[in-house]
Formats: C-alpha cells, sequence, structure tokens
C-alpha cells in the first residue's frame, strides 16, 4: 500500500519549492516510497538485545527554568545580516558554479 497519495507529494514538492513534471513526480515518489518501506521494515524489527532509543531527559529530572539560558535578543557581530540582499522576499546567495558548470 503507498504511503503518499497526491496531495502529499504535493505538499513535499510545495514545501521544497519543487516544480516537478511528471516523470520528476515519479521518480520523487518512488524514492520517497523505497525510504517509507525501509523505515516500515525497520520499525517492524522486535530485537531484545537492544534497549529502545531514550531522550537523554527521560532518565534525568527535567531541567527547570533556571536551567535554561534567558531567550534574549541581542544584535549579531559581523556584517552577515547587514550584507544579506534580498529580493521578492527571498535571500540572494552568491553562483557557486561557474557559467559553463
Amino acid at each position: 500500500m503507498p504511503h503518499l497519495d497526491d496531495a502529499d507529494l504535493d505538499h513535499l514538492a510545495d514545501l521544497a519549492r519543487l516544480d516537478l513534471s511528471g516523470v520528476d513526480r515519479a521518480a520523487l515518489r518512488a524514492d520517497l516510497e523505497t525510504v517509507l518501506d525501509y523505515v516500515d521494515r525497520l520499525a517492524a524489527v522486535d530485537d531484545p538485545s537492544v534497549a529502545p532509543l531514550r531522550h537523554p531527559t527521560h532518565d534525568a529530572a527535567l531541567p527547570t527554568p533556571d536551567d535554561l539560558r534567558a531567550d534574549v535578543a541581542r544584535a549579531t557581530a559581523g556584517a552577515l545580516p547587514a550584507a544579506l540582499e534580498r529580493r521578492g522576499g527571498r535571500v540572494v546567495v552568491p553562483r557557486t558554479l561557474d557559467a559553463d558548470g
């Protein structure tokens, strides 16, 4: 049984900002189904010699607000924020490939 219906695939493509043609769409669906099938196979394995994965806080007392740093806005160092060029609500980054590459 497939894991992804058309709406799921459309949603994932939209999140990834992908404009998929029919061939690309079929290839992406096949790749994702392969990954999800493998995850299902892993989930079905019951090996009593392997302890369940636990979050570090499961074995310790939960942190209190005093244990956490304050969430305070602060100025950033360097020129990066000022150097970001924006167009159409997006950040423009320098090319990393030559025009012929």
